[in-house]
């Protein structure tokens, strides 16, 4: 029989027709997976207690059928009706095959009612019982079971300590991870117990992690991953990264070292950019110089350089001498570091490859510009007249960033040069820094037979204290080119507003896009009153969306009821990009009107509109704002959306949007987001943050832990401290390793208390 026929029959069949269950729960053992997938499927549709009594009593009479087991198990762990209780009463089936799939399919369920059962099933007689009780205790995140799987992991029997250490970790009390450390010195759970530790583990674990690394039998990869993971992780929770760096460091032996150095050759390809990360942490000429070959290879190249620079001038030479390299790649690599470095030795090396091609001329200039060191002015000044435009602007930003005391004597010489491209480099530099005795020229140069040299001057004008700049200007509108039109319209937000007003209005009508969208970004800079209807119209009706873009954003930062009115008519364009950006100056507008278009836009069915909404509902801190984006953030379907109401509330810092913020934390999915946000509220809002500390929750209240830690002030380490007392083992837990990481010496006699009299040993 065709297996394709199987497949569509499978499909087609509804178990509520006469004969199809049986056929269905046949096909279910159909020797193709494919046909077993489809009836699977079927059976999942069809919510009927038959099916589910069948299938236990298949788990029974078949559990030698790996293919049916498995089938059945899918349709019962998708299945919405009641299989809890059939499932925990085969566990004490006198079949280890149906108590092994039992316990699988428990933890599949995803419901953490079965967990006292499998509990009890840690002390089946059959191993593969108790194997899958393991897993489905680590699936059910079973907090109550950790001690129990402790114990498992210490008994040091590889076939049930490695799902207890697995199943620990995805557990995730961080509590009891100073038990598994002995755990290291196994040479088979070593590399399972490392994973965990990079999961749960603190700086406690690091070094006997780094003693790992010199065992010669020792797997470095989940070494490496998990001596980072603590390292992020403390520096995500408390900008203690360099802390682990500092531990890693002074732990490591010459050994680890070799063994870190040799991986960097043997390795896999996948795992080098983590082990570069560390070695970066290391002090040592022998690194210094693997880094520095190690820029040959793109596929680390950036952990390399961020690696290199963590060395600083010790490793300067190394680089100096991949700058003599062929490959042009490896060069503007070691350009990149080089300049991010600051030594002063590396400047006459650069300067001497201002011939090189056009891709390493503005990494050199760049890194010129990092330096500082007027030794470069001669150099860079050569580039002004290069023929690529992306050159001669990275050289006007370092020489902008030098400053050089005979900067602008050597700038006005160049205003008259007879190479015009030199003589707009000079121009763009005179503008920037204004300087007055340049004014004659500039003016003059505004009549330059290159157009590029007079577009530059138009816009350098506008930075001087000189009473020509506005007739300049308006002599520029009225007979320059589109592109000069459009600069002499940016010139004008420098100066008095009703001169720029006057001039700038009959600009809304120009005939060129350009000039009309930079004149109403001016007029909105300006921000007079007199502008609005002409804005106004502007943003109704220009054929071009992004002109209507940039008037409505000049029409919120004029203000009033008309701008609102205008901008909440916008929010319901057609066109996508008026509407957002309408309703992102809503945002911009401190008037209560604004607020009832932003409410409605946040209730849109398009993702961009509410997106949007969101992040303008925070600049309104209001409490019918708060009660929107609560409700935003526990029932929109996009994670953008979320996050940005939940930015929203952190960014209000009001006592309404922090206790909203307090209560969100109950749910897994928002908690990590939230403690990070919480904890960029700032100092004031550390008592209302500490309000959560009494959450009924402990999740929660280990979650406001966190955000305190994270904020790293006095204030919110006292509040900490309160968390000592709380009644909750786990919260108790978090609160002293947190102090302990924090090394708050405030809070180290009442550790030390804890320690003398806590009734909870861990």
């Amino acid at each position: 029989e065709n297996e394709s026929i199987r497949i569509a029959a499978a499909r087609e069949l509804n178990p509520t027709y006469k004969g199809a269950l049986p056929a269905l729960l046949k096909a279910i053992s159909d020797p193709s997976w494919r046909v077993r997938r489809a009836a699977v499927d079927a059976l999942v549709k069809h919510h009927d207690n038959g099916v589910v009594t069948d299938l236990l009593r298949g788990l029974r009479e078949r559990n030698c059928d790996p293919g049916f087991l498995n089938a059945a198990l899918s349709v019962l762990a998708a299945s919405n009706l009641d299989v809890l209780t059939p499932l925990i009463e085969l566990l004490t089936d006198p079949e280890p095959a149906t108590r092994t799939y039992a316990a699988l399919a428990l933890g599949l369920l995803n419901n953490k009612a079965a967990v006292p059962a499998l509990m009890h099933a840690l002390q089946d007689p059959n191993p593969n019982v108790r194997y899958h009780a393991i897993e489905a205790l680590g699936r059910l995140r079973a907090g109550e079971a950790t001690e129990e799987l402790l114990k498992i992991a210490e008994n040091r029997d590889f076939f049930l300590a490695y799902p207890a250490i697995d199943a620990i970790k995805c557990i995730g009390d961080a509590s009891v991870a100073s038990r598994l450390v002995p755990l290291l010195e196994d040479e088979v759970l070593c590399t399972p117990t490392a994973e965990a530790l990079g999961e749960i583990g603190d700086a406690r674990a690091i070094e006997p992690l780094v003693a790992l690394l010199c065992r010669p039998t020792s797997q470095i990869s989940p070494i490496v991953h998990a001596i980072l993971a603590i390292h992020d992780r403390y520096d995500t929770a408390y900008q203690e990264g360099q802390y682990i760096a500092d531990l890693c460091r002074k732990a490591i032996s010459d050994e680890g070292i070799k063994r870190l150095l040799a991986a960097t050759e043997q390795g896999d390809p996948e795992e080098i950019p983590g082990i570069v990360r560390i070695l970066g942490w290391l002090e040592s000429q022998s690194v210094g110089r693997k880094l520095a070959s190690l820029l040959a290879e793109p596929r680390v190249r950036h952990e390399v350089v961020e690696a290199l620079v963590r060395h600083g001038p010790k490793v300067t030479d190394l680089l100096l001498e991949q700058l003599r390299s062929a490959d042009a790649d490896l060069q503007h690599a070691a350009i990149v570091a080089l300049g991010r470095i600051g030594d002063t030795r590396a400047v006459p090396e650069l300067l001497k490859m201002l011939d090189s091609q056009q891709e390493l001329l503005v990494a050199i200039a760049g890194a010129l510009a990092r330096i500082g060191d007027h030794r470069a002015l001669d150099g860079l000044l050569e580039l002004l007249a290069h023929p690529d435009v992306t050159v001669r602007m990275a050289a006007i930003g370092a020489i902008n960033s030098l400053g050089h005391p005979d900067l602008e004597n050597r700038v006005s010489a160049l205003l008259y040069d007879p190479n015009p491209l030199k003589r707009e480099s000079a121009t763009h530099i005179a503008g920037y820094f204004g300087y007055q005795s340049c004014a004659n020229r500039l003016f003059e140069l505004c009549q330059d037979p290159d157009e590029n040299v007079q577009h530059a001057a138009v816009k350098a004008i506008a930075y001087l204290d000189d009473p020509r700049v506005a007739d300049t200007l308006l002599s520029v509108l009225a007979q320059g080119k589109p592109h000069l039109r459009a600069a002499a319209v940016k010139g004008f937000a420098h100066l008095p507003h009703g001169q720029a007003v006057v001039a700038l209005l009959p600009t809304l009508n120009d005939p060129d896009v350009w000039v009309r969208y930079y004149a109403a970004q001016t007029l909105g800079k300006i921000a007079a009153p007199e502008c609005l209807e002409p804005l106004a119209g502007l943003a109704a009706s220009d054929p071009a969306p992004h002109v209507r873009v940039s008037a409505l954003k000049a029409l919120s930062q004029i203000g009033g009821p008309r701008a609102v009115a205008v901008l909440a008519s916008a929010t319901r364009s057609d066109n996508m990009d008026i509407a957002t950006a309408a309703i992102e100056a809503l945002g911009e507008l401190d008037h209560p009107d604004a607020l009832t278009p932003l409410l409605a836009a946040l209730k849109s069915g398009d993702d961009a509109k509410r997106l949007k909404a969101a992040h303008a509902l925070g600049k309104h801190p209001c409490t019918n704002a708060v009660a929107a984006l609560k409700s935003v953030a526990e029932t929109d379907d996009n994670p953008e959306v979320i996050h940005a109401a939940l930015e929203a509330l952190a960014s209000h810092a009001t006592p309404d949007s922090i206790r909203t913020l307090i209560s969100l934390c109950t749910d897994d999915s928002r908690r990590d987001t939230i403690v990070n946000l919480l904890a960029k509220t700032g100092e004031n809002a550390v008592d209302l943050i500490a309000e959560g500390l009494t959450h009924p929750q402990p999740a929660v209240r280990i979650a406001i832990v966190s955000a305190l830690a994270r904020m790293k002030c006095p204030r919110a380490s006292r509040r900490i401290s309160h968390a000592l007392d709380d009644p909750d083992r786990t919260v108790r837990l978090e609160a002293v390793n947190t102090l302990a990481a924090l090394q708050s010496q405030e809070a180290g006699r009442k550790l030390a208390r804890i320690a003398a009299t806590d009734p909870d040993p861990s």
